[in-house]
C-alpha cells in the first residue's frame, strides 16, 4: 500500500513539475513527418534532422553537415483526387472535393526546412516549421491550428561510458525561436488553397494569429548494447511562460515583429517525456551483414499517458524496419492505435529521399491520414 501511494506521489509531482510554470491555453509541440515517425523513434533512438534523441550529437562517422526540405499534406493520395482539392472556381470558391475532404479526414499542409552541423559532440543549426491542419465538426463549425516555429540550434552531447559491451550518451540542446500559432477555420484552409493555386495570397496573409519569441530546452540519453539493441529517454518542450501578441501571417512575415497595440495571449506549452527501445533482430541472430532489420517500440508522451490512464496504449507505438544494401534502400511501416503506416527511403551518395504515407491522431479516437516528401543532402 505505501509502495504505491509513494509511487501516485511521484508520479503526480511529476507531472505538477512539468506544468507549474506554462499558462492556461496549450499548443501540440511541431515536429516534420519522417521515416523515424514511422518506426516510432521519433523521440529515443534515432536522431534525423535535428528531431529525435540529442544524446547522438556524439555520432563521429559519416558526414555531418547536412540541409533538409520535407513536405507533408493531410489526405491519402491513393483515395483522393489531390489536384481537385486544390481547384478553385471563377469565383475563387473552393470545390465539392475539398469540402468533403475536411469533413471525412480534414485537410492541410505543411514543411520543414533547415540545415546545420550535427555530430563529433555539437549540433549547431536552424530550423522552419510550418503546420495547418483543419478539420469540418458540423455544418459551419470546424477546428484546427495553424502554426509555425524559426529555431536556431545550439548542441552538445557527450559520451559517459564507452566500453565494448554497451556506451552510455547524453545530449542536450536550447533552442531560440521565433513561432506563431493561430486558430484555423475552414476559411483559412480556402486561403492556403487560393494562395497554392495562384489565385491569391491576400486572404492567406491576413490570418490572425499570436507570435512571440523564447526559447526551449531539449534533453536526450542512450543506453547502446553492442551492435544489438538501444534504449532510450528524451525530454523535449521545456520552455517557459510567454505572452504572445496578436499579429497576421503577412505582417509576421514582412516585419518578423508582432504588433504591440493588439490583443495579448498566454500559452500553455507542456512538454513531452519519451521513452523506446530498438533491437536488430538479424544482428541479434549473427547475419545479414548487409542487412538488417530493426524493432522499435516507444511511449510517445509519457505525460499525458500519465494522465489519460484509460487510454494509455494509444501514447504506445511499434515500428519495424527494413535496411537493404548497407541502408541504401530502408523501409518501415508501423502500428499505432490499430492504424498502419508507411515509409521508404532511398540512399545514394551524398543524399537521401524519402516518401511516407502516415495516420495520425489529434486525440485517442480522431485520426487523419497524410502523406510527405522529403530530401536531405549531407556532405
Amino acid at each position: 500500500m505505501w509502495g504505491t501511494m509513494k509511487r501516485q506521489q511521484v508520479i503526480g509531482l511529476f507531472i505538477l513539475l512539468s506544468a507549474l510554470s506554462f499558462a492556461q491555453e496549450q499548443i501540440p509541440l511541431l515536429y516534420p513527418r519522417t521515416l523515424a515517425l514511422v518506426a516510432s523513434q521519433t523521440g529515443t533512438t534515432t536522431l534525423q534532422n535535428f528531431s529525435g534523441n540529442q544524446a547522438l550529437y556524439t555520432v563521429s562517422n559519416g558526414p555531418l553537415f547536412q540541409t533538409f526540405f520535407t513536405s507533408w499534406i493531410y489526405c491519402n493520395p491513393f483515395t483522393t483526387d489531390v489536384p481537385a482539392l486544390f481547384a478553385l472556381d471563377s469565383n475563387n470558391q473552393p470545390s465539392a472535393a475539398l469540402s468533403d475532404q475536411l469533413a471525412s479526414n480534414g485537410f492541410g499542409a505543411g514543411f520543414t526546412a533547415g540545415l546545420g552541423w550535427s555530430g563529433k559532440g555539437i549540433g549547431l543549426g536552424f530550423e522552419f516549421i510550418v503546420d495547418q491542419y483543419t478539420k469540418t465538426i458540423t455544418y459551419g463549425e470546424s477546428e484546427g491550428l495553424i502554426q509555425g516555429k524559426l529555431s536556431i540550434i545550439i548542441g552538445y552531447g557527450f559520451t559517459i561510458i564507452n566500453t565494448d559491451g554497451f556506451s552510455l550518451q547524453l545530449g542536450a540542446d536550447v533552442r531560440p525561436y521565433i513561432r506563431f500559432v493561430g486558430q484555423s477555420t475552414e476559411s483559412d484552409i480556402f486561403a492556403f488553397v487560393a494562395m497554392m493555386s495562384g489565385r491569391t495570397s491576400e486572404w492567406f496573409m491576413n490570418i490572425p494569429v499570436y507570435a512571440g519569441a523564447s526559447a526551449e530546452l531539449n534533453a536526450g540519453v542512450l543506453l547502446t548494447v553492442g551492435k544489438i539493441a538501444s534504449v532510450g529517454l528524451t525530454a523535449h518542450g521545456f520552455t517557459p511562460l510567454k505572452t504572445y501578441q496578436g499579429t497576421t501571417i503577412g505582417n509576421l512575415f514582412s516585419s518578423f515583429n508582432a504588433s504591440q497595440a493588439s490583443e495579448q495571449q498566454a500559452f500553455m506549452s507542456i512538454p513531452q517525456v519519451a521513452c523506446g527501445a530498438s533491437i536488430h533482430l538479424l544482428k541479434l541472430l549473427g547475419i545479414g551483414d548487409s542487412t538488417d532489420m530493426v524493432l522499435s517500440a516507444e511511449l510517445a508522451d509519457a505525460i499525458s499517458a500519465l494522465q489519460n490512464l484509460d487510454t494509455f496504449f494509444s501514447y504506445t507505438g511499434a515500428g519495424l524496419t527494413l535496411s537493404l544494401f548497407n541502408g541504401i534502400i530502408e523501409g518501415a511501416i508501423g502500428y499505432k492505435n490499430a492504424a498502419l503506416s508507411y515509409g521508404l527511403a532511398i540512399r545514394a551518395w551524398f543524399f537521401t529521399l524519402e516518401a511516407l504515407l502516415f495516420t495520425e491522431y489529434s486525440d485517442a479516437t480522431d485520426a487523419k491520414q497524410g502523406f510527405s516528401f522529403g530530401m536531405t543532402i549531407r556532405f
